[in-house]
């Protein structure tokens, strides 16, 4: 990939010499390619940019619309799910314009996926269900799949649970007969397990779980943590809070090391769960406080969106704040449960009784004792050790 990257910049002089504005477009598109496989995003995104602005230029509207796609996809990477709405949306028009239909399907099913990252489920399944004729229609199978699963997933989150596994169950189907990737068949399965963890079967939830974590190690390691958490949640809720502590901080490290701040506050909350079951209150409010001081920072992200998706946002992980807040009012730490409480507050009621921005909910951050300053160090070591993930988090108290 580091030769491809030096040929393309020296591809990109050539065509900038020729003053040939159509090959400098596709070299830097080429080029945005090769940095975005590298994981180099901002550079990725930057010659994404600049390719864009002269395919514009070009009116080359198909290779604009690709270029607003390309763009979704590496913010979506980033969890910078603002930009990604943006990017999707922008495509959107131009391929009704130029009446691209399939080009439309590609974009409708990951700005649905962004939504529902962003706990719209609403504006999910409706941009599932416009993707999902189109596909239809085209006979592309791979995508309506995906679709299908996009909607169960929303299902998911608005606790329709049953439903949702209706959705998987036929897609687990489907995905086999077309011989799909281990990858996507992981997904089904681990979407099946969280499904089963909502009714409360925790022994088909572990057994999905375990299906779809075997698979992931094969194929794509990134998609670990979800499963990891699965199992967390489902032993948890059988009483074995070691094994569970022992798959959320695998989770956790893992979402560190692949920079995915969503699933890294997933799994600070699911520890701060565990170590709530195992009465030990001062490390789950440890993880509490991370983990809505990790929410706030996406919050204060996200402004240049419509205010109901701002909100829904922060509805989406309100359990987070709310069963913090109660940790610290059984400890007696009012004032740090009021200021939790005061983060979910209307964000109009508060510009309209204070209008200090330095006290914004959605810029406010959880204050950490010197106590806590201490565990957040050890954990920073301890997620870097190698030794077996279930002996470093108890080592921090």
């Amino acid at each position: 990939m580091d030769k491809a990257i030096e040929y393309g910049e020296q591809y990109l002089a050539i065509e900038r010499e020729l003053k040939n504005r159509d090959g400098e477009a596709s070299a830097l598109n080429n080029l945005a390619l090769f940095y975005g496989a590298k994981l180099l995003r901002e550079k990725a995104i930057e010659y994404f940019q600049r390719a864009q602005a002269l395919f514009r230029e070009l009116k080359d509207r198909q290779a604009e619309a690709l270029t607003f796609r390309n763009l979704g996809n590496l913010y979506v990477a980033s969890t910078h799910l603002d930009k990604a709405v943006e990017s999707y949306a922008g495509a959107l028009p131009i391929y009704r314009e130029i009446k691209d239909r399939q080009g439309e399907a590609l974009t409708l099913g990951p700005l649905a996926n962004a939504y529902s990252q962003l706990g719209r489920q609403d504006k999910a399944i409706e941009y599932f269900e416009l993707a999902l004729p189109i596909n239809r229609e085209f006979k592309n199978t791979g995508r309506e799949s995906n679709n299908l699963n996009g909607l169960g997933n929303a299902y998911v989150q608005l606790g329709n649970y049953e439903k949702a596994i209706e959705y998987y169950e036929q897609e687990l189907a489907l995905a086999r007969k077309m011989q799909a990737h281990p990858n996507f068949i992981g997904s089904l399965l681990d979407n099946i397990g969280d499904a089963y963890i909502g009714l409360g079967r925790n022994e088909k939830a572990i057994e999905y779980a375990q299906q779809a974590l075997v698979i992931f190690r094969e194929t794509a390691r990134t998609d670990e943590t979800h499963p990891l958490l699965i199992l967390g949640d489902a032993f948890r809720a059988q009483g074995q809070y070691q094994q569970a502590t022992q798959y959320d901080e695998q989770a956790l490290r893992l979402a560190r090391e692949i920079k995915n701040r969503l699933r890294e506050g997933d799994a600070l909350y699911n520890l701060m769960q565990d170590w709530n079951a195992q009465k030990k209150p001062t490390l789950a409010i440890f993880f509490g406080k991370q983990a809505i001081n990790l929410y706030q920072t996406i919050r204060s992200e996200i402004t240049s969106l419509d205010k109901q998706t701002q909100q829904s946002f922060v509805k989406s992980n309100e359990q987070t704040y709310r069963n913090l807040a109660d940790l610290l009012i059984a400890q007696g730490r009012l004032p740090e449960a009021e200021q939790v409480i005061r983060m979910l507050k209307d964000e109009e009621y508060f510009e309209f009784i204070r209008r200090d921005q330095d006290n914004s909910p959605k810029s406010a951050k959880a204050q950490l004792t010197p106590e806590e300053q201490g565990h957040r160090k050890a954990l920073q070591r301890n997620l870097r050790s190698d030794r077996p993930t279930g002996h470093r988090t108890r080592h921090i108290g």
